[in-house]
C-alpha cells in the first residue's frame, strides 16, 4: 500500500509541476526535438532536458539555461550512454527479429522474456539519468546500477511506475501532437521525482517538510540502494 502511495505521488507531482511550468517545459522540448534531428546532439540535449526537469524537481524552478548548462556539462556521458542503449537496442531488434521467424512454441515465451528484459531496461534509463545528478561520482555504471536496484527494491512502485511509463510512451508514438505538447518532457520529469521519491523512502534524503532543500545534489557515491534499504524499502 505504502508503494501504492508512492507511485500516486510521484505522478501527482510530475503533473503539478509539469503544469506550473508547462510553457517552459514546451520550448525546451521543442529545442530537445531539433537536436534530436541532428543525431549528434540527441543524446546531449536529452540528457540536457533531464537535468533541467531535475531542477524543476528540486524545487528550484527550471530555465533554458539549464538545458544548454546540461548538455555542456554531460556532452561526453550522454554520449557514452547512447552508445550503450544503441547497443543495447540492436540486441533486442536482433533477438525479437531471430524469435518471430521460428516456428517452435518455446520460442514465443522468449520473445516475451526479451520485451519483459527491453522493458526493464527501458525503465532503468529512466532513472539512471537522475541518478547522475545525484551521486557524488559522475559514473554511468553506478547509475545504471543504483537505476536497476531501485526498480528490483520496490517492485510494486516499479509495476505502476512502468505502466504510468508504457501509457505514456505509447500516446508518443501514436500521436505526435503528445511530443510535440512536452511529452518528453514529461517523461524525464517524472523520471526525476520517481528517483528523489525512492531515496525519500530509502531514507537516504529526507522529506521536503522535514528539512530545507539545500540546492546540492544528495551524496549517494558508490552506495547501491537496494543493499542501503534492505531495511528501509517499503513492503
Amino acid at each position: 500500500m505504502v508503494q501504492i502511495t508512492g507511485a500516486l505521488q510521484t505522478l501527482r507531482r510530475t503533473l503539478v509541476d509539469f503544469w506550473y511550468q508547462w510553457v517552459t517545459l514546451l520550448f525546451i522540448n521543442a529545442v530537445w526535438l531539433l537536436c534530436t534531428v541532428t543525431v549528434v546532439l540527441a543524446p546531449p540535449a536529452l540528457f540536457g532536458l533531464f537535468a533541467a526537469t531535475n531542477e524543476l524537481a528540486h524545487g528550484r524552478g527550471v530555465s533554458f539555461s539549464d538545458f544548454t548548462s546540461g548538455m555542456r556539462q554531460y556532452f561526453k556521458i550522454s554520449w557514452l550512454w547512447g552508445v550503450v542503449n544503441i547497443a543495447a537496442a540492436l540486441l533486442v531488434w536482433l533477438n525479437t527479429r531471430v524469435y518471430s521467424q521460428m516456428t517452435e512454441s518455446w520460442a514465443v515465451w522468449l520473445m516475451l522474456a526479451t520485451l519483459g528484459v527491453a522493458a526493464a531496461w527501458v525503465m532503468t534509463q529512466l532513472l539512471a539519468i537522475p541518478y547522475l545528478f545525484e551521486q557524488e561520482r559522475l559514473h554511468l555504471g553506478i547509475a545504471l546500477k543504483n537505476g536497476l536496484f531501485t526498480l528490483l527494491a520496490t517492485p510494486l512502485y516499479s509495476f505502476l511506475l512502468t505502466v504510468i511509463v508504457g501509457v505514456l510512451i505509447f500516446l508518443c508514438f501514436a500521436q505526435a501532437i503528445v511530443v510535440l505538447l512536452g511529452g518528453v518532457s514529461l517523461l524525464a520529469l517524472l523520471g526525476n521525482h520517481a528517483v528523489l521519491n525512492r531515496l525519500i523512502a530509502f531514507g537516504l534524503r529526507e522529506r521536503p517538510d522535514a528539512a530545507t532543500d539545500t540546492g546540492e545534489a544528495f551524496p549517494l557515491a558508490d552506495a547501491e540502494p537496494a543493499s542501503t534499504t534492505g531495511q528501509d524499502a517499503e513492503g
